[in-house]
């Protein structure tokens, strides 16, 4: 029998775990007075009699190595179904927190013959497996990110941590402001994304006019004032609505963010109290570092054909 909530509950943005209406790290609305709660997410969230309890945990790893894992239903007839470049039996498949990126995730969930369990801890810390949480709002999630991925040329972000791939894929759109020639950074195979919208509306973005661009690098490299401004939806968590609040708060450049304090971050339109500073921070630093240093081996080459990043290079950036 399903559970009865008794009061309003709101989930975090990162979704593992409910809070009390009211508290300041509570994202979206997740239930009120009367909505019936699934037993397993009562489980999954310690809920106790239709109201917050201890509250269990989702754990960035399981002890079994996994973050997830994965099986066809007992139900289903397929011996083997192949998802994201995975096969799945029914056996459970351990999935590791860098094995996929968040178009596989999205692929595994929408896969309705999959049965996808998620790693949590309880409150005895016991390492639990249950049903993914949420997973319908997930999948809404995850498909409204990958989207915005694919609309700013950006590649999709692994599941756990991958930060030397990621900046890879970043070097070419940090130093040339789009992605690869020939490239099409929104055609993950993961997503089955088919098109990724043209790189030039980049130029549009707000406050950033090429035919302004003061001649010299192209922002990754100083962050100073007068800098040409730097595509900052390129920056983990930062989307369209807060790129132009940024632009609003005559913040242009990716190391503009990377110098931000991120336990007292400026008032800039788009975030709420739940934005990721801290991630948005770092992920900035890492886009400086990567820009840093592949501009150091790239002045060594343009060095014998008079070459380089101001002057004519500047002029060619169209």
């Amino acid at each position: 029998m399903n559970m009865i909530a008794k009061e309003r509950l709101l989930l975090t943005a990162d979704k593992s775990r409910l809070v009390a209406d009211g508290d300041p790290e509570g994202a979206t609305l997740y239930c009120t007075p009367g909505t019936e709660i699934p037993d397993s997410a009562a489980k999954l969230f310690g809920l106790v009699d239709g109201r917050l309890g201890e509250g269990t945990v989702l754990v960035v790893e399981a002890d079994e190595g996994g973050l997830i894992r994965v099986r066809i239903f007992d139900t289903i007839a397929d011996e083997a179904i192949d998802v994201a470049n995975m096969r799945f039996t029914h056996e459970f498949r351990l999935i590791g927190e860098n094995e996929i990126d968040e178009g596989g995730l999205l692929e595994i969930l929408k896969e309705v013959r999959l049965d996808v369990q998620a790693a949590l801890i309880s409150p005895e810390k016991e390492t639990l497996w249950v049903s993914f949480p949420g997973r319908d709002k997930a999948i809404e999630a995850l498909q409204e990110h990958i989207d915005d991925d694919i609309a700013a040329g950006r590649p999709h972000l692994p599941v756990g941590d991958a930060t030397a791939e990621k900046v890879e894929k970043l070097k070419a759109m940090v130093l040339g402001g789009s992605a690869p020639s020939g490239s099409d950074p929104g055609n993950d195979p993961a997503t089955g994304a088919k098109e990724a919208l043209p790189g030039g509306d980049k130029e549009k973005a707000p406050g950033q006019d090429k035919e302004k661009k003061p001649d010299g690098d192209k922002g990754a490299g100083s962050g100073t004032k007068g800098a040409a401004p730097d595509d900052l939806t390129l920056v983990k968590g930062v989307g369209p609505k807060v790129a132009e609040g940024f632009a609003k708060a005559d913040i242009t450049t990716f190391v503009q963010i990377a110098a931000i304090d991120p336990a007292s971050p400026p008032a800039v339109e788009g975030t709420r109290a739940t934005t990721n500073w801290a991630g948005i921070v770092e992920s900035a630093k890492e886009i400086v570092a990567a820009a840093a240093a592949a501009e150091g081996s790239g002045d060594d080459a343009a060095s014998g054909d008079g070459g380089g990043v101001t002057g004519d290079a500047g002029q060619k950036a169209d």
